[in-house]
């Protein structure tokens, strides 16, 4: 049975449990493709406010070739090429992130440099054109990955010849670099670098803690060459590296305090997702669960994560699925019968279904990024034509929506009994009126008559098992 070990009594001001009877605010917004070659499109970032998609499309041909270009999406402008770093139409070029004010967009362009394409990092500012980044060699390839939410830093990565004294076309191996304010930031030469000095980065939040550090995730390149899960902590302008696991696996995202990375990595032939706590530079590692397919799962892949690290999306796939994968979206609750909480897996296609979502023969395989505020998710799916295309969906968080029927203390309650409040933080309803109170990391007892519109008496205990 369940007894309260330790307590105590409080009284706060209550607000009542209210029906609010509020409509479900998720919207599938399926966002095309550039015309002119075969239907391809893959969403790869959005804006803070969920307004400005980013991503590459299929555009144009080149002889039998079909070519690739960036785009930008907004509602009321629909799909938006973005060019190359050459303005031509014989070239690729693809975005890759956008920071949280969608004022920066940065990525991948080529330019034809003496008869060959090279591709270069850039940054673009509406209305454009883009311009690019000062990489450690103008005339060595490099590519922006991803740019933090305050649009200050860039993560990414430049290819470096094996033997520089006699490089070798096509001989070049990848070294992380990371761009502020357009300035270009390596690696700190370590042992450790010694063995492993290749790699690529893929995100980075924005600054934290007294000495403004930052959190930069991506992958460490081993003498196999097999990519392991790491992490850059930048402090001044200094990047000191650290493996996350050493096996197969790549670090996707990070939240914007730069405290929790998302990624994933393989375990006896099966690739699982996880996410990593920093503090202090210890790691306490958690494993994702996958969503329940009644199948044999093959891999899972955690992408990205919001702001409050109350959601996380990704991709999984299975034996048992018409499509290769599907989107996934990972959400931190309570459940019935559980003690402590944790992040429950689902598809993002159970969810939007969920959620009053016809998808009419649409299927979201894989949610590249997710707003740090929750509300948007995007990425890519593939349609009854079975052709790839990008998509916005916007979450139960959404403004003007959300499926609550609740509110407790003053605060919304979400689908899954979350509610955020002013006096005790964020707790979970679902077990009342054992309430648990995540901030405390306890049980707090509230009897219903206890509740008044004057306020509250309340009990915080511990929640044990016991014979």
């Amino acid at each position: 049975m369940k007894y309260p070990a330790r307590y105590c009594l409080f009284f706060t001001i209550t607000t009542l449990l209210l029906p609010l009877n509020i409509c479900a605010a998720v919207v599938l917004d399926r966002l095309g493709d550039l015309p002119g070659a075969t239907f391809n499109s893959i969403a790869e970032d959005v804006s803070g406010d969920g307004s400005i998609v980013v991503g590459r499309s299929a555009a144009s041909r080149y002889g039998f070739t079909t070519l690739t270009e960036a785009f930008y999406w907004t509602p009321s402008g629909g799909m938006v090429p973005m060019g190359d770093l050459d303005f031509s139409d014989k070239v690729n070029s693809y975005a890759n992130g956008i920071d949280e004010a969608g004022e920066i967009i940065v990525g991948g362009a080529e330019r034809l440099l003496m008869s060959e394409s090279m591709y270069s990092a850039f940054w673009w500012v509406s209305p454009g054109p883009m311009d690019v980044f000062g990489a450690p060699d103008p005339v060595e390839p490099s590519a922006a990955n991803g740019i933090s939410p305050d649009g200050i830093c860039v993560a990414g990565h430049y290819m470096e010849p094996v033997d520089p004294l006699n490089p070798t076309p096509g001989d070049h191996v990848a070294r992380v670099v990371m761009w502020e304010y357009e300035t270009p930031i390596f690696p700190e030469l370590t042992v450790m670098d010694t063995v492993y000095p290749y790699g690529m980065a893929y995100a980075i939040s924005n600054s934290f803690g007294p000495d403004n550090s930052r959190t930069m995730v991506g992958m460490i390149a081993g003498e196999d060459r097999w990519s392991l899960p790491a992490y850059w902590t930048k402090v001044g302008n200094t990047l000191y590296p650290k493996i996350i696991f050493y096996s197969l696996g790549d670090a996707f995202g990070v939240s914007e305090d730069g405290q929790r990375i998302v990624g994933s990595y393989e375990r006896f032939s099966n690739q699982l997702g996880f996410y990593v706590d920093v503090s202090d530079g210890a790691l306490d590692v958690h494993y994702l669960d996958y969503p329940d397919y009644g199948a044999f799962m093959f891999s899972a892949s955690a992408r990205d994560i919001t702001r409050d690290k109350m959601i996380i999306v990704g991709q999984s796939t299975t034996s048992n699925m018409e499509v290769s994968a599907e989107a996934v979206i990972w959400e931190w609750y309570l459940k019935d019968g559980e003690t402590e909480p944790k992040y429950h897996a689902r598809t993002l296609n159970e969810y939007a279904i969920a959620h009053g979502v016809s998808l009419d023969g649409f299927v979201m395989t894989d949610a590249r990024a997710i707003t740090p505020n929750g509300d948007y998710i995007v990425g890519v799916g593939m349609n009854s034509e079975y052709q790839m295309e990008a998509f916005r969906l916007s979450t139960h968080r959404a403004e003007g929506g959300g499926s609550n029927p609740l509110t407790y203390l003053g605060s919304e309650v979400d689908e899954h009994g979350i509610a955020q409040t002013s006096t005790l933080g964020l707790i979970n309803v679902n077990n009342a009126p054992n309430i648990y109170a995540y901030d405390l990391g306890k049980y707090i007892w509230c009897a219903e008559e206890t509740i008044t519109e004057q306020g509250s008496w309340f009990f915080l205990y511990d929640r044990e098992d016991s014979d």
